[in-house]
């Protein structure tokens, strides 16, 4: 009889240790999600602004142009620095299923094509799949299809979490240049550093 209430004991010991683990949550994990999210949600609008300001060539032929759902509007005339509004109104659906709302304001200081040329943007009530964006970044054409970024007081937001995010980073296109049109098949290197507080 005592032998079988050692074991019961024991068995009931084992049980809640194993439920207590399972109901503890890694925040390690969870800090490590949320800052992937936030490195994903800035790479996604940066490569929607660089694809942008490449068309910027004849930026003003481009105003105007839907980008799937949102209306880019070009202010200024052919001298720089210009601006670039890419608005996605109260929310549309973009060509990758994305659910995108707010406004992207890009400040242009010479064509893209000139080496050293920046795009410095900010984010006005941006939301893309229920995660909100805030922030400055800064883009630097370095050419042979590379740019640089430089987030600044960034902050991502979910439900439930919020990240505060500052990073500069190197971005290399290396495939998917020759559909311009077509960013799914767009394949990127990415080198740099970045720190996400949660």
């Amino acid at each position: 009889m005592r032998s079988s209430f050692l074991f019961f004991l024991i068995l009931i010991e084992l049980i809640f240790n194993i439920s207590c683990k399972k109901a503890r949550v890694d925040s390690d994990t969870v800090s490590s999600k949320d800052n992937s999210v936030a490195e994903q949600s800035f790479n996604k609008v940066n490569t929607g602004v660089v694809a942008i300001s490449i068309k910027e060539e004849g930026v003003n032929k481009a105003a105007g142009f839907s980008l799937t759902c949102a209306t880019v509007t070009i202010q200024g005339d052919s001298t720089y620095p210009k601006t670039i509004i890419i608005d996605y109104g109260t929310g549309c659906s973009e060509s990758d299923g994305g659910v995108i709302s707010g406004k992207i304001t890009a400040q242009i200081s010479n064509k893209w094509s000139t080496v050293g040329s920046t795009s410095t943007y900010t984010l006005e009530n941006f939301n893309r799949n229920g995660v909100i964006l805030k922030g400055t970044v800064q883009l630097v054409n370095n050419g042979n299809y590379s740019y640089s970024t430089n987030v600044s007081d960034g902050q991502v937001s979910g439900a439930g979490w919020t990240v505060h995010h500052n990073g500069e980073k190197t971005v290399k296109w290396i495939a998917g240049m020759a559909t311009d049109s077509l960013i799914i098949d767009d394949i990127y290197e990415i080198s740099g550093s970045s720190i996400g507080v949660s």
